[in-house]
């Protein structure tokens, strides 16, 4: 699944495949820029 910022000047993108995140940023007309790799969903 792939989340998109509502504000598309902020840029902030949410890749998620079970229970892994990947949180990256993109600026207009920029490449993608990671964040946050290999991150689990905890519940509770």
């Amino acid at each position: 699944m792939r989340y998109l910022d509502i504000d598309r000047a902020a840029g902030y993108i949410i890749h998620t495949k079970g229970d892994d995140l990947r949180l990256s940023k993109q600026q207009v007309d920029a490449a993608e820029e990671l964040l946050l790799a290999e991150c689990t969903a905890q519940m509770g």
